[in-house]
């Protein structure tokens, strides 16, 4: 029988080289002079053989008085990589709620790992499903933020609240980051257009009172959520499929969480295709809408981001290419500011007129030349010579 010294060294150096069977012989062979919640290398010896997947070193460890659920930070169900040895943890008598370092579980942990068949094993030993860790962050938070959809549709089923924020205010429904995700959790009920769930943007809040202020969602808040998803990350494809399926439920005014028109959103991303499914008067194409502060039109946003096909569209459908934004600027203006000729050619042969000034008196040209813009202000210049070019 070795000494209780040598056998923790063999114990550490069989761990380190990931000899299982050496580990579980000295083990075996050590057993009546260890102490099995000896610590080495920062361990408990418990919690090696589980790293281990050593099944008969976890045996002989809790038939001589292993704890299985502290002290920690460090507990051998946090160290478990496999469903089975999760399984054999647990039916020993493992607390499936235990918290180790900044509070976080096996249920966080396997969420952020995308562990789905972990988390089902969990839940089915009554695993807290909103437990929240030093943070309030819940393990549909983590999911939702690592994009792992099969874990999200687990933890739903299992009943976790797709409301409950973190300490920052922040709940698991704004932490969804793809289509999917976010079907699910609309599913399930989340809120996804409160104020409650936009605090955490400060520039936004004012932008959401006023809208909500004027009207409520006009329809499926899940939809509106989708489209300005799409918007947001610049998914055109995932837009455009959205609206060609459910145009029939998107009316023209209809606004997304933050306050802007669908028809608004589809300009800035240059898409023709939404705009033609989206657009029934030339009224609809002339709305503004309140974003970052500034109230602006579809023609307007399309400029700024230099979407020519968008603004030939909307000029040829009846927007004004005159119309103002809450700066008094017109297209022209902003699309002067991003320097695109082909924009600005678009823009003058669907009547903008540039001697129109600002409310500071500044015109296109002007715009045009404080960005330095030389093909923009030559441009220009051909158009109206009679400019004063400030």
């Amino acid at each position: 029988m070795p000494d209780p010294v040598t056998a923790y060294k063999r114990l550490r150096d069989c761990w380190y080289n990931g000899r299982t069977e050496e580990f579980e012989s000295t083990l075996i062979a050590a057993r009546d002079v260890l102490d099995p919640n000896f610590v080495v290398a920062g361990r408990p010896l418990l919690a090696l053989a589980v790293m281990m997947r050593s099944f008969k070193g976890m045996e002989v460890l809790l038939a001589r008085g292993a704890y299985l659920s502290g002290p920690g930070p460090v507990y051998p169900l946090l160290e478990s990589r496999d469903l089975k040895t999760v399984q054999y943890l647990l039916q020993a008598g493992a607390t499936p709620n235990i918290a180790g370092a900044f509070g976080l579980t096996p249920l966080m942990k396997w969420a952020l790992d995308g562990r789905h068949e972990m988390l089902d094993e969990l839940l089915l030993h009554r695993a807290d499903v909103d437990s929240q860790d030093d943070d309030g962050r819940t393990a549909l938070w983590f999911a939702c933020n690592r994009r792992r959809t099969r874990c999200v549709k687990v933890l739903l089923a299992g009943g976790a609240d797709p409301d409950l924020p973190d300490k920052s205010g922040r709940p698991p429904c704004m932490q969804a980051r793809n289509l999917e995700t976010t079907t699910l959790l609309n599913n399930h009920g989340a809120d996804f257009v409160s104020r409650e769930c936009w605090k955490r943007y400060p520039s936004r809040t004012e932008q959401l009172e006023k809208f909500f202020e004027l009207q409520p969602p006009p329809l499926d808040s899940g939809y509106l959520f989708h489209l300005w998803y799409c918007w947001h990350r610049a998914r055109v494809d995932d837009f455009e499929s959205i609206v060609a399926i459910k145009k029939h439920l998107i009316t023209p005014d209809a606004r997304g969480p933050n306050g802007s028109t669908i028809i608004w959103y589809a300009a800035s991303l240059g898409s023709v295709r939404a705009l033609s499914d989206l657009t029934e008067t030339a009224e609809d194409l002339n709305a503004s809408s309140l974003c970052n502060g500034f109230w602006n039109s579809p023609l307007h946003q399309a400029a700024v981001q230099s979407r020519t096909r968008a603004v030939r569209w909307l000029l040829q459908n009846g927007a004004d290419p005159n119309s103002r934004d809450s700066s008094d600027r017109t297209p022209l203006m902003v699309a002067a500011k991003a320097g695109d000729s082909q924009t600005i050619k678009a823009l003058l042969h669907g009547g903008a007129d540039p001697g129109i000034t600002d409310r500071w008196g500044g015109n296109a040209l002007h715009h045009a030349r404080k960005r330095r813009c030389g093909a923009v202000i030559e441009l220009l210049q051909d158009q109206d010579r009679g400019l004063d070019g400030r």
